[in-house]
């Protein structure tokens, strides 16, 4: 009875992965992945440069592609101590125009979206000295690697650079529709442990507690925490039914796609560019979405780096840069951070 009852879970088990294997192969492989936008209530309002952009962020997102943009480049080399956060602001000062050779040798057009990019150029002779050279290393790193590399010129309205038409440099691949079927059932079950975080945070390990320092050291509350660890609190008891929750083990059964979160746009001071990174994740955790997702809402006209530090007024341009966006895109809640 024993050994019939095992066969039967072991032969349900195998039937399961074997049905999802398949199911995720179909859907990587035999439909277009543009279906993922018709539920996007996001999709529909973007424009300009920006549909291209977001579209590679939700693909690598849903996990149809690996894909860098030069932004998350240079903030790497940032957190590397490779190069400055001064360095940085003019790195990202992408080229406004190409020559009249540029345009006529390597522009392509997508009908879809209108956007114009380059083909094959990367460094165009307009740039400046700094941008050649990290947008070279850019381009040299991931097409060593098999990405695809686009440039998104800025798209112009009059003198003033458009709506959403920010110049743009990404690099993306296809991802091994093998390879996703076994980072599916390798990431179903995530364990926290204490080289999770990438930075320096000093000594890492464990500390258990019958008295949480959250109450000051005085209740009696059990309580595991961790340093190095995604989550400040492993274990920990609370007056909240069940009353015993821990972050020590999480179960991810796949990614659903974008709904409405309720808050449409962020407007976040940046004070340096590695400072931005730490918003980002602490925003994602917040609000129970992924890092990308707060991006494709994060200063959609940019931000102190690129526009700049008004002397005595940087709360007022984020608030009034946020109250314009929002009426743009008729926006109905919209947070602004300042520092």
């Amino acid at each position: 009875m024993h050994s019939y009852l095992l066969k039967r879970i072991l032969h349900g088990i195998v039937s399961i992965i074997l049905v999802v294997a398949l199911i995720i192969i179909i859907i990587y492989s035999f439909l277009d992945r543009k279906l993922i936008f018709q539920s996007d209530p996001e999709y529909s309002k973007k424009t300009n440069n920006v549909v291209k952009t977001y579209e590679m962020q939700q693909w690598r997102k849903y996990g149809y592609v690996d894909y860098v943009n030069y932004d998350e480049y240079l903030n790497e080399l940032v957190l590397k101590k490779e190069i400055t956060s001064e360095e940085v602001a003019s790195a990202l000062n992408l080229s406004t125009t190409a020559t009249a050779e540029e345009l006529s040798n390597n522009l392509v057009k997508d009908e879809n979206s209108k956007v114009q990019y380059v083909k094959g150029k990367y460094v165009l002779d307009n740039d400046s000295e700094v941008v050649k050279k990290y947008v070279t290393q850019f381009v040299e790193k991931y097409r060593k690697q098999g990405y695809q590399v686009d440039r998104l010129y800025k798209m112009m309205a009059g003198k003033t650079i458009a709506r959403n038409g920010a110049a743009a440099l990404y690099a993306y691949k296809d991802r091994n529709v093998l390879v996703r079927v076994w980072e599916f059932f390798t990431g179903i079950l995530t364990f926290d442990n204490i080289h999770y975080a990438k930075e320096d945070v000093g000594q890492r390990g464990l500390t258990f507690t019958w008295f949480d320092p959250a109450y000051g050291g005085k209740v009696f509350s059990p309580a595991i925490m961790g340093n190095g660890t995604k989550h400040k609190y492993l274990l920990y008891f609370d007056n909240k039914f069940p009353f015993i929750h821990q972050n020590l083990v999480t179960i991810r059964l796949g990614e659903s796609y974008s709904q409405q979160r309720g808050v449409d746009v962020f407007e976040i001071n940046e004070a340096f560019s590695a400072q931005v990174l730490g918003c980002i994740k602490l925003l994602a955790e917040e609000f129970g979405v992924s890092e990308d997702y707060i991006i494709s809402k994060l200063n959609l006209n940019g931000s102190g780096l690129g526009l700049g530090h008004p002397l005595g007024s940087t709360g007022s341009r984020i608030t009034v840069s946020l109250a314009h966006i929002m009426k743009k895109q008729k926006y109905k809640r919209g947070i602004a951070s300042l520092c």
